[in-house]
């Protein structure tokens, strides 16, 4: 498996789509990307709740999954650390574990209200902040794991952005891998690198009304890395919507036979039922 950390320094920006089980981690792999996402917004859609109502044995366990399966490597989402500066010890460890090589540490308040879910956010100080990220620099067992250092300042409506662009420059002195911002307008997202003379990471959440740059448009702006961690819930359910909305109206999935064989075979092939079938068969 090639290193995050590898792929930061060599790649002009590393791109990460998210996931959400084992199964989307192996399309992104297949597809070709060499890194991938699991959010938090994703884990909690996935479940059937929200991301603040999600425990971290539940994320432990779906990144165990995804990483005993999948070679490239995997970026967590760690929330605000599941709680104050013992839990985030446990948290990091649980995660190194669990084999993630980026996990990602805001600056929310925890437990996260409800309500972040509708656009509004409380973050806690800048010191107990700049306490956790120290703690996981301290504690990871090794510098291949990546640090990204999230800020939500200046995601509020009418806040300051000036706001962000503070606080993303105070947790690079810590010496974090990586710092990442909410920009709400495209103008935000283009002047953040200008301010912020360390690597960002740019979160392409589709569906929240935030610009999505392509990669190429990130990197010319000076970031280096961008994840997507909307896009794998909202691509699984408008598929999973629209057949069952057909077998609904019509009796039918509105797959063609030709279709859901070639898909069941690109399945199997993912999960190697054929080297499975090859083990399987060997005379005892």
């Amino acid at each position: 498996m090639e290193k995050l950390k590898k792929l930061l320094e060599t790649e002009k920006i590393v791109v990460a789509p998210g996931c959400f089980d084992p199964l989307s981690a192996l399309a992104i792999e297949n597809i070709g990307f060499k890194a991938a996402y699991l959010g938090g917004w994703a884990v909690g859609a996935h479940l059937g709740t929200t991301e603040p109502l999600t425990t971290l044995t539940e994320f432990a366990d779906i990144s165990r999954n995804i990483s005993h399966v999948s070679d490239i490597p995997l970026t967590v989402d760690a929330g605000a650390g599941f709680g104050d500066l013992p839990m985030v010890k446990r948290m990091l460890k649980c995660f190194e574990e669990a084999g993630c090589q980026g996990i990602q540490l805001e600056d929310q308040v925890y437990p996260k209200p409800i309500s972040y879910h509708k656009g509004k956010h409380y973050i806690i100080s800048a010191d107990e902040m700049l306490q956790k990220i120290d703690l996981c620099l301290k504690c990871r067992k090794t510098p291949d794991t990546i640090i990204i250092a999230r800020t939500d300042a200046g995601r509020n409506a009418d806040e300051d952005w000036n706001n962000a662009i503070e606080r993303a420059n105070l947790y690079a002195k810590t010496g974090c891998d990586l710092v990442m911002t909410f920009p709400r307008n495209e103008e935000e997202m283009i002047l953040t690198p200008k301010k912020v003379d360390y690597p960002l990471c740019y979160v392409a959440s589709e569906g929240l009304g935030r610009p999505i740059p392509s990669p190429e448009e990130a990197a010319s702006y000076g970031y280096k890395m961008i994840i997507y961690p909307l896009t794998p819930v909202i691509s699984a359910f408008s598929s999973i919507k629209r057949t069952y909305e057909n077998m609904f109206r019509t009796g039918r999935s509105g797959f063609t036979p030709e279709e859901t064989s070639a898909l069941s075979k690109e399945i199997m092939s993912l999960i190697h039922i054929d080297e499975l079938s090859e083990l399987d068969s060997v005379v005892k």
